[in-house]
């Protein structure tokens, strides 16, 4: 009996003890993620800058490059290569071509505009049409040239975007001083004009003194410079490319931020790196 009871004391102390922990055993964190969420990463880089998927080699090259941890480092790593290819430049130009001028092809250019006014400039004898025509004809030139030049560093994406209003073919579809005016508003500010500079405005463009944004001009081209060196402007680059990148709207504070960066750097290109290497672009938000 005496046995039996101390082996029930010793069963009893067994069981309140505590339980035995090894040190050293805790799971590291895992910095992976997954395949899926990768490929469609890459996919969408591609898509976004150059308007196509990766070819095989292009796609097997990114997964070498962002790896299984996707770092911030190797994110921008393959943002900078996609914007070195040459078709970064032209899928820019097809862009504002869709945005701005309803698609028109550069075969349309070429020959139902700057093919056109070279046959107006050849059998023109009054030196006044001469003038316009020539005037007409380098516009739609500079306009042709936009992806080339802008490759080339000649040109900036203000640049781009002035060449993309100041020719006859946004003329055309802008019919009109007010329709062309408010176009502008429309683009590139995302918003109406006010009455007030909707006014202002049309009287800048059509060659009288006005004041638009608290600076005076008195021709298009005057109307042109204000308006490209706008803030407002900038704000709607900012808005566009949250839209075509992200599909939203960017709130008050992302539209602030990258203005600031915008206007002192003039990159589009760091623009759009900074969203395209975000967690919110990867998919992780």
């Amino acid at each position: 009996m005496r046995y039996i009871w101390i082996t029930f004391l010793f069963i009893i102390s067994a069981c309140g003890k505590s339980p035995i922990i090894i040190g050293g055993n805790t799971p590291p964190p895992d910095s992976t993620i997954e395949t899926a969420i990768v490929d469609n990463y890459i996919n969408k880089i591609y898509i976004s800058m150059l308007g196509r998927e990766p070819s095989n080699s292009e796609f097997s090259n990114a997964k070498s490059i962002l790896s299984e941890a996707v770092s911030m480092q190797s994110r921008e790593q393959l943002i900078d290569i996609v914007h070195s290819n040459e078709e970064y430049y032209n899928n820019f130009f097809d862009n504002c071509r869709s945005d701005y001028l309803n698609g028109v092809d550069t075969v349309e250019i070429r020959e139902q505009y700057i093919e056109v006014y070279a046959d107006l400039i050849e059998n023109e004898t009054n030196p006044f049409f001469l003038e316009e025509y020539q005037n007409k004809y380098q516009k739609l030139i500079e306009l042709y040239n936009l992806g080339s030049d802008l490759k080339n560093g000649n040109i900036n994406t203000v640049e781009a975007h002035k060449r993309c209003v100041n020719n006859q073919i946004y003329d055309d579809i802008n019919m009109g001083t007010e329709n062309y005016v408010i176009s502008m508003f429309q683009n590139f500010l995302y918003r109406y004009p006010t009455l007030a500079e909707l006014n202002n405005a049309t009287i800048m463009v059509d060659g009288e003194q006005a004041n638009c944004f608290g600076v005076n001009g008195d021709s298009k081209s005057n109307f042109n410079d204000i308006f490209f060196n706008h803030y407002g402007y900038f704000e709607g680059v900012i808005i566009d490319t949250y839209i075509k990148l992200l599909l939203r709207h960017p709130n008050s504070e992302e539209v602030s931020f990258h203005t600031i960066n915008f206007m002192s750097d003039l990159s589009y290109k760091n623009l759009q790196k900074s969203l395209l290497a975000s967690d919110e672009f990867l998919g992780l938000k």
